[in-house]
């Protein structure tokens, strides 16, 4: 059995992997992660003007802000933190690439485009995870990918952009970016703790590098 701590607020006695890892990957947190997050969402909850002091670059940012605020995840706009280049930035370290896209309906079909810039592609992306928000009659969903997960690249370098193209049998058009990769990766808020995992275990809470994709896996279109 591993390392077992007890919850300062709900005052059990849980497992070390229930307990987020603090700033430096030295020791645990006080409150085990139920806690911490049902705090954090009672606090953005009593503490509106939190999220008035909040100005992100533009709505798919701000959604994905509040939707991370409901899940007990702190997270602020990358331009209020020391990592002022990304555009949100959770737990104050995990940083954020947002592309949302609003549905394209076409006959047969509905799809979602997202593009990355020049820029991003000439030099790589300097963010930990990429978060894809798609729109659909007002309603947003969210998938979280790795920032160096394969679909995003071809022979080592970032596409210009993904679609995901959805049929109205429900079945997917796509050779890489496909409903049921996006839907693996639907609300998948743990990983956000990985990469937290991550950079406290290797102190790397400074000007971190641009990602590549992941030497595991390549996929071409």
């Amino acid at each position: 059995m591993g390392e077992v701590k007890q919850c300062k607020n709900c005052n059990q006695q849980k497992l070390a992997d229930q307990f987020y890892v603090r700033t430096g990957g030295i020791s645990l947190s006080t409150y085990c992660k139920v806690c911490t997050r049902k705090r954090n969402a009672a606090h953005y909850k009593a503490n509106p003007e939190v999220k008035r002091r909040q100005s992100p670059g533009n709505h798919y940012e701000a959604h994905l802000i509040d939707r991370l605020h409901r899940e007990g995840i702190a997270a602020s706009p990358g331009k209020a933190s020391p990592y002022n280049y990304a555009d949100v930035v959770a737990w104050g370290c995990v940083r954020m690439e947002v592309k949302g896209a609003a549905r394209r309906s076409h006959p047969g079909h509905n799809a979602y485009s997202f593009s990355f810039g020049p820029g991003q592609r000439e030099n790589g992306l300097q963010a930990d995870i990429i978060a894809l928000i798609c729109e659909d009659r007002g309603e947003h969903t969210y998938h979280l990918f790795s920032a160096d997960h394969p679909v995003f690249y071809l022979n080592g370098r970032l596409k210009s952009g993904v679609t995901v193209t959805i049929k109205t049998t429900y079945s997917a058009r796509s050779s890489s970016l496909d409903v049921e990769l996006m839907r693996t990766h639907m609300d998948f808020w743990d990983l956000i703790e990985e990469k937290r995992i991550e950079i406290a275990r290797g102190g790397n809470f400074g000007r971190r590098g641009r990602h590549r994709p992941s030497s595991r896996t390549r996929l071409s279109e």
